[in-house]
C-alpha cells in the first residue's frame, strides 16, 4: 500500500489513541462495518505501517477475505471509510480538548433546539467557570477566550429574542459586541507578530499584507481611542489588550527603542495577568521586536538573556517535564558568549544540557565547550571542535562561521582568515532563507576581523580610532569581542608580549 494519508494518521496515533481509535470503530454509533474493525486490526498489528510492505492492498485484501479474490473497488471503499472514520476520531479527539470550543457548540445546539432550561444551566456553569476567573487561570489563550464568550453572549442574546417574549438582555447585546471587537483585536495584533516574523525567516515584502495595511490604514490614533473606551468598560480587559496593542504597534512602525522599551515595561508590570500560553506568545513577540532594532541602538544580547531568564522563572523556557528545544539552547549560549559571560554558559549548560532531546544533545555539547574554550584561549581546540558540529540549521552555520574568524584571528592565522572570508560569498549565495540583517551582521564581523589583522601590523594610531569609532558606531554591546579586539590594539596601551 502506498503511504497514503490514512495509514498516515493512524501512523501518527499514540498507543493511547489506537486503544480509543479501536473502541471508536467498535462503536455501533460511529461504525457498523465489522471489516473495517478487522482491518485495523491487521494494520495495528504491523509494526512501521508506513513503510512495511505487508500493507501492500492485496495484502490486507487477503488477511480479511482469505477466500475472496481481490475487488479494487471493495477495497477503495473500505480505505475511503476507514479514512473518514479516522478524520472524525481525531476530529473529536481535538474537540475533547478544547474545551472552548466545545462549549460554544454545546450552546449553539441547546438554542437551535430551544432546551430553554438546559441552556440556561449550561450558560450558567460557563460564566461560573469562566466569568468570574482571571485571565492567568485560562487553560488556552485570551484571544479565543474572547471569541468564546462572543459566540455564548451573541447565542444566548439571539434565544432571548427569539424564544422568549421579553425584551432581550442589554447587557448580553453589550457584552456580545465588546468581545467580538476584543476578539477580532487581539487576533489581528498577534498576526502582526506572526507576519513579521515569516517576513524575516522568508524575506517577504509586507507591501500588499492585508492585515498590516489595514492596521496602518485604521492608524494608532483610532485603536487607541477604541481602547480608551475598552478601559471605560473594563479595567482588566483594558490592561489585557493594551499590552497586545504596545507589541502590535512597536512591530507595525519602524524599528524604535523606545516602543520596544514601552511594550518591555507594560508587559512586566501585567505578567502576573496572563495565562501561560499568551505569556510565552508576548515574551517571544518581545523577541522578534527585539530582533527589528539596530545593534547600535541596544544591547541586544543582555535584553534577549533578560526576556529568557522571565521564561525561565516562569518555567515558559523549558516545560516541566518537557525538552528543551535545541534551537533555545544554543541561543542562550550564543547570547551569553557575545556578553563574555563564559561562566553563566558553564551554569546553563550544567542545568539544562540534561534537558536536550538525546539525539541532539552532542551537537550543543559541543557548541558549548567551543564557546567556553574560546573563553579560556584553547583557540586550536576551540577549531577542532567546530569541525564536529553538524549543521542542523541555519542558525548554527552562522555561529560557527563567526567563532571560525575569532579562532584565526586569535591564532594570527590569516591565510586560514582570507581562505574563510571567500567561502563566505559563495555561503551567502547559497543560504537564501538567512535573513538581510543577519548576513550583513556576519559580513560586517568578517570585515571588521579583516580590518583588525590589518592593524595589528601596523599599529596605526589614526587607523586605530577609525577602526575603533566604525567598530564602537555598529554595537552598543560594550562586552563585544570586536570591541575588546580593538582595545588590545590601541597603540598608546602597553602592549602584551605576543603568544
Amino acid at each position: 500500500m502506498q503511504r497514503s494519508s490514512l495509514l498516515e494518521m493512524i501512523g501518527r496515533l499514540t498507543a493511547e489513541e489506537a486503544e480509543k481509535f479501536e473502541e471508536f470503530l467498535k462503536s455501533p454509533y460511529f461504525n457498523k462495518n465489522s471489516s473495517l474493525i478487522r482491518m485495523f486490526m491487521i494494520i495495528r498489528k504491523t509494526d512501521h505501517v508506513t513503510d512495511n510492505a505487508e500493507l501492500k492492498k492485496e495484502n490486507i485484501w487477503s488477511k480479511l477475505y482469505p477466500d475472496k479474490p481481490y475487488n479494487y473497488g471493495t477495497m477503495k471503499n473500505l480505505i475511503h471509510e476507514m479514512n473518514q472514520l479516522c478524520l472524525k476520531f481525531v476530529c473529536l479527539e481535538e474537540l475533547e480538548n478544547s474545551r472552548h470550543t466545545a462549549n460554544v457548540l454545546t450552546v449553539s445546539a441547546l438554542s437551535s433546539r430551544n432546551a430553554g432550561k438546559a441552556l440556561k444551566s449550561k450558560l450558567n456553569q460557563i460564566e461560573k467557570t469562566f466569568l468570574n476567573k482571571s485571565f492567568r487561570d485560562l487553560d488556552y489563550v485570551l484571544s479565543d477566550y474572547y471569541l468564546e464568550m462572543s459566540k455564548i453572549f451573541w447565542t444566548k442574546w439571539f434565544h432571548q429574542k427569539t424564544y422568549q417574549l421579553k425584551r432581550p438582555s442589554e447587557k448580553d447585546f453589550l457584552a456580545g459586541s465588546a468581545t467580538t471587537v476584543y476578539s477580532f483585536l487581539l487576533y489581528l495584533f498577534k498576526l502582526t507578530n506572526n507576519i513579521r516574523v515569516q517576513s524575516y525567516d522568508y524575506n517577504y515584502t509586507l507591501e500588499k499584507n492585508l492585515v498590516i495595511n489595514f492596521l496602518l490604514e485604521v492608524g494608532p490614533e483610532k485603536i487607541e481611542k477604541i481602547l480608551s473606551m475598552v478601559k471605560e468598560i473594563s479595567a482588566k480587559d483594558y490592561k489585557a489588550l493594551n499590552v497586545f496593542w504596545k507589541m502590535c504597534k512597536s512591530q507595525l512602525t519602524k524599528p524604535s527603542v523606545e516602543l520596544y522599551l514601552d511594550f518591555k515595561d507594560s508587559l512586566s508590570v501585567n505578567a502576573s495577568l496572563f495565562c501561560k500560553n499568551d505569556l510565552e506568545d508576548l515574551l517571544n513577540c518581545l523577541v522578534t521586536t527585539l530582533f527589528r532594532l539596530d545593534e547600535a541602538v541596544i544591547n541586544k544580547y543582555r535584553q534577549r538573556i533578560e526576556i529568557f531568564d522571565i521564561m525561565i522563572a516562569n518555567k515558559i523556557f523549558v516545560r516541566p517535564g518537557m525538552h528543551l528545544p535545541v534551537h533555545l539552547f544554543n541561543l542562550y549560549v550564543w547570547n551569553l558568549f557575545n556578553l563574555s559571560d563564559f561562566e553563566g554558559i558553564q551554569k546553563f549548560t550544567d542545568k539544562y544540557a540534561g534537558r536536550l532531546y538525546h539525539d541532539k544533545k552532542q551537537n550543543s555539547l559541543e557548541f558549548s565547550d567551543t564557546c567556553l574554550l574560546i573563553g579560556n584561549c584553547d583557540f586550536e581546540k576551540a577549531l577542532e571542535k567546530l569541525t564536529k558540529i553538524n549543521y542542523d540549521y541555519a542558525a548554527m552555520k552562522i555561529y560557527v562561521k563567526h567563532l571560525k574568524a575569532i579562532c584565526y584571528y586569535e591564532l594570527n592565522d590569516y591565510s586560514a582568515f582570507i581562505y574563510e572570508n571567500d567561502s563566505l560569498k559563495s555561503f551567502l549565495r547559497s543560504n537564501l532563507k538567512v535573513n538581510e540583517y543577519v548576513k550583513n551582521n556576519l559580513k560586517n564581523h568578517f570585515r571588521f576581523t579583516g580590518k583588525l589583522f590589518h592593524l595589528r601590523s601596523t599599529s596605526d594610531a589614526a587607523e586605530f580610532r577609525l577602526l575603533k569609532d566604525e567598530i564602537t558606531s555598529h554595537t552598543a554591546n560594550e562586552s563585544s569581542w570586536l570591541i575588546r579586539k580593538v582595545n588590545e590594539l590601541n597603540p598608546h596601551r602597553t602592549r602584551r608580549p605576543k603568544r
